[in-house]
């Protein structure tokens, strides 16, 4: 009987005599609503169904949500929301009615039309959007934080996700997707790293009844911001710490490749004393954030894996922002897959890969895919080259991100010599010393010398040699280094690197 209605009400509200108007009407839908927008109007119809995380499965209760849309989302956007009508049953057929009209049969929101081209997802996609802008959204958003209901001081956010990621995998239990796997488990290890800081931040009242879904596209841009479509069928999805509504912002401006935005957005809430938290939490967030995204895609269209794929990319990309300033150095004898690993680690994190192939290539003026002379690793040359990976790890932790290292580190002298270039830096260093059988060295140097673009000047001699001759590491290095079984393809190799470090970073965390 319901969705009969429904079918009736639809076919009504897409007919522009029903409104008044000449053009045809616009009908935009999404898994919860229809949306009809006729001339300066726009009509929210809710959809007769019962979800896991919504109920309107009666027509009282899609009335009594409609009321809570007004509420909740006229002061965020008093221009555009309007109030609660009816469709009812009149002589001539349904017709927009008052809200109390007896012969009603379904309840609508009544919205002022706003322009897409006026949403802030437009401002950026269009290159409209500059730092000013993104500051005083961060500004107007703080003040909305600061305003609104505190929530229950226990935060229930790392539930929320869990639930979020446990749905994700259930819904892709068959893709075998080798970055999902690695960006859930990412998530996993930032939730339980910062469990302790969101419980502060609960208990100093940062845990705020929000928005719930602040997405670029519900930032409207005028002579004043408006926030449109908050969250009103659950306030549990609404309720959060308030960096975590701050984050829904923070990734979309990142998935447009915005980052410079992004820290304008961040920098306008603080400077109105908002509290986001520092930026490893906001990047932890964010991943988060996208996660959601990747399982809202994975639900409604499981097979078309772009917009799955790019989210659960963007998460896991936004979890290595989240680990904070870190150098991550992969080490081991030659031949062990340094460099293979490496490269996988740098395009996953955005962070610069620093061989010491190439800069001992650069320091002697040769082509990457030149020989170099036994001179170039000579004892002091060696030593250059390792200080050169010091200052260029330095000057990546010091622009807030971080650095992959790759080079044998095989001797004390030579790690010596990093430590002294980076010493004083922000920020962490892991190591991942990189493990497998000497045959199997040896087998992939044996491989890589018929290939002319190899960088790498190591053959299966030196490759022997080497994993005899590795110095053992004492302190600090001991400390902050895992040995990783490297012999395995390198999408599960990354995945288990990643594990790897995440497992470290919390022993430091532990022992700091």
């Amino acid at each position: 009987m319901e969705e009969s209605t429904q079918a009736a009400v639809v076919a009504a509200l897409m007919d522009s005599a029903l409104h008044g108007v000449s053009d045809p009407v616009e009908h935009h839908e999404t898994h919860i609503s229809h949306v009809f927008i006729a001339g300066e109007r726009a009509y929210k119809l809710k959809k007769a169904v019962v979800l896991p995380f919504l109920d309107y499965g009666t027509l009282e209760r899609r009335r009594y949500f409609c009321h809570e849309e007004i509420r909740l989302n006229r002061p965020l956007a008093p221009d555009v929301y309007v109030g609660v009508r009816a469709i009812a049953r009149g002589e001539s057929g349904l017709a927009l009615a008052a809200e109390d009209d007896p012969g009603a049969v379904e309840y609508v929101v009544e919205m002022r039309r706003f322009y897409e081209d006026d949403t802030l997802a437009a401002h950026v996609r269009g290159g409209r959007a500059d730092a000013r802008l993104l500051h005083r959204v961060g500004v107007h958003l703080a003040a909305f934080h600061a305003a609104a209901p505190a929530g229950a001081r226990a935060p229930a956010l790392a539930a929320r996700v869990s639930e979020d990621i446990r749905q994700l995998e259930e819904a892709l239990a068959k893709a075998e997707e080798a970055v999902l796997g690695i960006a859930t488990a990412s998530a996993r290890a930032f939730l339980e790293r910062s469990a302790a800081v969101l419980d502060a931040r609960a208990r100093r009242g940062l845990v705020r009844e929000g928005h719930g879904d602040l997405r670029l596209e519900h930032v409207l841009i005028g002579e004043r911001l408006q926030f449109v479509d908050c969250v009103e069928f659950d306030p549990a999805l609404r309720t959060a710490d308030v960096a975590y509504d701050l984050a829904f912002g923070l990734m979309e401006l990142h998935d447009l490749d915005a980052p410079a935005l992004a820290d304008a957005l961040v920098e306008g809430y603080r400077n109105a004393d908002g509290d986001p938290g520092d930026d490893r939490l906001l990047a932890g967030l964010a991943g988060c954030r996208a996660l959601v995204r990747a399982k809202v895609a994975a639900v409604r269209t499981p097979r078309r894996t772009g917009e799955r794929e790019r989210f659960t990319t963007l998460a896991r990309r936004l979890f290595w922002r989240g680990r904070g300033p870190l150098t991550v150095i992969v080490c081991g004898p030659a031949a062990t897959g340094k460099t293979t690993l490496a490269r996988e680690l740098a395009d996953a994190s955005g962070f610069p890969h620093v061989s010491s192939d190439l800069v001992r290539k650069e320091r002697a003026g040769a082509a990457a895919t030149a020989r170099l002379g036994r001179e170039e690793y000579a004892d002091t040359a060696s030593r250059a080259v390792y200080e050169e990976l010091g200052r260029r790890a330095r000057t990546a932790l010091e622009a807030g991100t971080g650095a992959i290292v790759d080079a044998t580190f095989r001797r004390v002298a030579d790690r010596a010599a990093f430590d002294t270039a980076v010493a004083d830096a922000p920020g962490t260093t892991v190591v991942l010393r990189l493990d497998v059988p000497t045959a199997v060295a040896r087998a992939r140097a044996e491989r890589r010398t018929a290939d002319p673009t190899r960088v790498s000047d190591a053959g299966p001699e030196l490759a022997t040699a080497q994993t005899s001759e590795f110095e053992p590491f004492d302190a600090p290095w001991s400390a902050r280094a895992v040995t990783v079984d490297a012999d395995r393809p390198v999408g599960s190799l990354a995945q288990r690197a990643e594990a790897a470090l995440d497992a470290k970073l919390r022993e430091l965390s532990v022992a700091s």
